[in-house]
């Protein structure tokens, strides 16, 4: 048993979970921050290279979504794999992961690039774009294996409980990319001005660096990655374990995008000034809950890990936890916006329409943040007990019986008033829903495992 793990299994457990969800939030606020620099720099080459970087967003999505997946797979396995003590089917999990992940991009990439022009053309990009979007994804569909290994092998250093170590590498890679991209972008120094082709060459150069790093912690500092032995006998059964999980994961997942493209749809009818605000309200809202995010990433593991070392108690006092931070986290942001909401829209636009749009939905939405992470701690939680229907229903009802029919009904009866109502009902409800249906199945499932 590794240190990480003995301290999962066996330490304080509120202090262990904030210091493990430290790490992540910073690397997630990292990360956040490189990807606005990165669009900055490409704003500096005008609004045509801004569109045809737009268009390259959903495909990213589908990848991002589908790498994910598989991450939350593997990770939810393996964490419980460590808290039952079994390392050699550790090993074979992670090594089969790697396998997995490489069988779904390949055909991915060979597809992508096959058919790149007519999948863009179908998305209505304008031909004068083509140009500029293959100029970017070319390479991108040819480097999203290098993207998939440290997506893959950070969920599995997190699910040791070791969350420093992907934390610091994500930091690493977006610093490379965050230092490179003006230089290939714009031919600094000795380097030819290259552009968007310039930029996806600096985002894979910080890819490549990024799988180096996570193979050396993987296989020299953590020691759970080995090539000697494939198990490709059991193979099959491997893939079976992590898509049970991997496959829901990859659909929920996908729901994000979809209804954020509804709201803004909705939102969009109400003009520029209204889309601008809630473009800037809906980042405001991701740095917002970060600490929410941070602690959900890191309950995983935890849970996971209890589970696997039938230490239910343990599992049940994070649970509370997780519950009662994510109150505190709601309640200190929905405490700084209604003293600070309009200074800090003030920063983004000067617009007295848009600064009041900013300043009513942070105040409004920021409110039901509480009930969000409590949501949020119970997809977490039934994801790491094996359960990800339950995760997913919970999920599919939050989206497409709550935000999406509120936001609009709220759109037609009340305006873009009733859009940003909706935010806030579906986020009262969904943890509300989320929390009941975990209380009843720990009741009946795991309260009865304790002697």
């Amino acid at each position: 048993m590794n240190n990480h793990s003995e301290k999962i299994l066996n330490g304080p457990i509120e202090s262990k979970l904030i210091k493990m969800s430290i790490p992540m939030g910073f690397g997630a606020l990292a990360i956040m921050l490189f990807n606005i620099v990165d669009t900055f720099y490409v704003s500096r080459l005008g609004t045509k290279y801004l569109a045809a970087i737009a268009f390259t967003f959903p495909i990213a999505i589908i990848v991002h979504a589908l790498i994910t997946g598989i991450g939350m797979g593997i990770s939810v396995n393996v964490s419980q794999a460590l808290g039952s003590g079994k390392e050699k089917l550790v090993k074979r999990l992670i090594v089969h992961s790697l396998i997995l992940g490489l069988v779904i991009l390949i055909p991915l990439s060979l597809i992508g690039n096959l058919f790149k022009e007519e999948i863009f053309l179908a998305m209505g990009a304008t031909p004068d774009l083509i140009p500029l979007i293959l100029s970017y994804m070319t390479p991108w569909f040819f480097g999203i294996f290098l993207l998939a290994i440290p997506m893959l092998g950070n969920s599995i250093v997190r699910a040791t409980g070791n969350t420093k170590t992907p934390a610091y590498i994500m930091i690493f890679s977006g610093v490379v990319n965050v230092i490179v991209d003006p230089i290939l972008i714009f031919g600094l120094g000795p380097f030819p001005r290259l552009e968007l082709f310039g930029a996806i060459l600096a985002t894979i150069f910080s890819w490549f660096l990024g799988t180096v790093a996570t193979l050396y912690v993987l296989i020299h500092k953590e020691g759970l990655l080995e090539f000697t032995d494939l198990y490709l006998n059991k193979l099959t059964r491997s893939i079976k374990s992590i898509s049970h999980l991997a496959i829901p994961a990859i659909g929920t997942n996908l729901l994000v995008p979809l209804t954020a493209t509804v709201l803004t749809k909705l939102v969009s009818k109400y003009g520029h000034t209204a889309i601008a605000a809630y473009g800037v309200a809906t980042r405001l809202e991701s740095l917002s809950l970060i600490g929410i995010l941070a602690l959900a990433s890191v309950m995983s593991p935890f849970v996971g890990q209890n589970i696997g070392a039938k230490k239910y108690e343990r599992v049940i006092k994070a649970l509370n936890f997780g519950r009662k931070y994510s109150l505190i986290w709601g309640f200190s942001v929905f405490l700084i916006y209604i003293l600070f909401a309009q200074y800090i829209a003030m920063i983004f636009n000067k617009d007295v329409f848009v600064i009041n749009i900013i300043v009513f939905f942070m105040i409004l939405t920021s409110s039901s943040y509480g009930f969000f992470g409590i949501g949020r701690m119970a997809n977490v939680a039934f994801n790491a007990m094996k359960k990800p229907l339950l995760s997913s229903i919970i999920l599919l009802v939050r989206f497409f019986l709550l935000t999406i029919p509120l936001a609009v009904l709220g759109s037609y009866y009340f305006g873009l008033v009733g859009i940003f109502a909706s935010v806030f009902i579906s986020n009262i409800l969904y943890g509300i829903i989320g929390d009941g249906t975990l209380r009843i199945y720990v009741k009946k499932r795991i309260e009865s495992k304790i002697e």
